[in-house]
């Protein structure tokens, strides 16, 4: 499963809006407010839940459009604290995703290159080849870790992404190295 799929999606997978009701197998309350309202907002718009079925779980897991508008949405609304709520959510909701394993500093840095359009271009954050060669998105998670993390944090951020990139110090999964040299 791709690792960027995360990214912080909120999946609709567990809830469903329909009719203004909001229809769940899993509990919404794991997630902070904030992340409520942007897992609502995105699930409102039929435009961004495009074809996918309103109980499809895997389905929202790889709609990059509705990924994309909860990236945003928690990025600018959410604290720090509750942004890793989000994520852990989200790893949980779409199993394989594995990004709450990383230093808190590094799940932030990733969450916020990957809510930037400018900076993901392209790529969605389903396409972990492209993340792992877009340049842009590797210097602005390497700076941000650089910037935002302890030394014993980098050092986490870097065996996670050793093991999850292979075309840039790490293994088949594909997930960006952010620190290529560092290697």
């Amino acid at each position: 499963m791709n690792t960027f799929s995360f990214l912080f999606t909120l999946l609709l997978s567990a809830s469903a809006i329909s009719a203004g009701h909001l229809i769940r197998r899993q509990d919404l309350s794991a997630l902070p407010p904030c992340g409520q309202k942007c897992l609502i907002h995105a699930a409102s718009s039929k435009k961004l839940v495009g074809k996918c079925s309103l109980s499809d779980e895997k389905c929202f897991c790889k709609n990059e459009p509705f990924q994309a508008s909860v990236r945003s949405c928690v990025e600018k609304t959410c604290s720090n604290p509750d942004k890793l709520k989000v994520i852990s959510f989200d790893d949980k909701t779409c199993p394989g995703q594995n990004i709450s394993s990383l230093p808190a500093c590094g799940q932030l840095c990733l969450l916020k290159s990957a809510a930037n359009k400018k900076i993901i271009g392209k790529c969605s954050a389903t396409d972990n080849a492209c993340l792992c060669s877009n340049d842009a998105f590797q210097k602005s998670v390497q700076q941000c870790v650089l910037g935002s993390c302890q030394p014993f944090d980098i050092l986490g951020v870097l065996s996670w992404a050793k093991k999850t990139c292979p075309s840039h110090g790490g293994n088949s999964h594909g997930t960006p190295s952010f620190m290529p040299g560092f290697f």
